[in-house]
C-alpha cells in the first residue's frame, strides 16, 4: 500500500489543518495556542511544516514541552496575531479535507483486524457526522457508532482514506507499514 503523506499547500488549508487538530485536541488562550500528542516528533513536523512555513510573522514563541503528568507533550504557540487569525475558525467550525486531516490526526487511531480499520473517536456526533457526509463524497466508507460516553467514526475502505486525506502522524504510517510488510509475501 502506497503510503500518501499530504501537508498543507497554503495558507488556507494549513488554517483549517490546524483547527481540526485544536478542536480534536488543543486549547486557545488570549494570547496562546496549545496542541497535545504523545509523539513529539510529531509535533515538530507541525511546528516545521504548517506553523515556520506559513504563520511565522506571527508567532512571537513556539515551545514543545513534555508534560510528566499527562504523560504527553505540549506544543505551545504564542502570538496574538496567530491566536486571532485562528481563533474564529475553532469557534465557527468549517469542516472540509483539510479540517479532517488534523481532526484524524488529533483525534484518530488504525488498527486491523484483520483488514486495515481507521477510527476517529469523539463525543461530538454532530462533527462525526459532517466527517461522515465528506468522507462518503468521496467515496471512503465509513459508520458512526456509540460507544458508552463517546462515538466511532469507523473507517473501512483504508485505501481510499490515505488517497484522499492522507497521512501525517507517524503512528499511522508507521502501523500502515507494519501492515503492508506483514500481509505482504515476500
Amino acid at each position: 500500500m502506497i503510503i500518501v503523506i499530504k501537508w498543507p499547500r497554503n495558507v488556507e488549508e494549513a488554517k483549517h489543518y490546524l483547527t481540526g487538530l485544536i478542536v480534536g485536541d488543543g486549547s486557545i488562550e488570549k494570547y496562546r495556542i496549545d496542541i497535545h500528542d504523545k509523539n513529539e516528533k510529531f509535533l515538530k513536523m507541525v511546528k516545521i511544516a504548517v506553523l515556520m512555513k506559513y504563520f511565522k510573522d506571527y508567532i512571537t514563541k513556539i515551545t514543545i514541552e513534555y508534560r510528566r503528568q499527562t504523560n504527553n507533550f505540549r506544543l505551545r504557540i504564542y502570538g496574538k496575531q496567530f491566536v486571532e487569525t485562528i481563533k474564529p475558525l475553532c469557534s465557527n467550525i468549517t469542516i472540509n479535507r483539510d479540517f479532517v486531516r488534523g481532526f484524524f490526526d488529533a483525534e484518530g487511531s488504525i488498527w486491523y483486524n484483520p483488514n486495515v480499520i481507521a477510527e476517529i473517536t469523539n463525543k461530538n456526533r454532530e462533527i462525526l457526522e459532517e466527517i461522515q457526509t465528506i468522507l462518503k463524497s468521496h467515496g471512503i466508507n465509513c459508520k458512526i457508532h456509540k460507544d458508552r460516553t463517546t462515538y466511532k467514526l469507523r473507517i473501512t475502505s483504508m485505501r481510499r482514506f490515505i488517497e484522499v486525506i492522507g497521512l501525517r502522524h507517524p503512528r499511522h504510517i508507521l502501523k500502515i507499514y507494519l501492515h503492508s510488510h506483514i500481509t505482504c509475501k515476500c
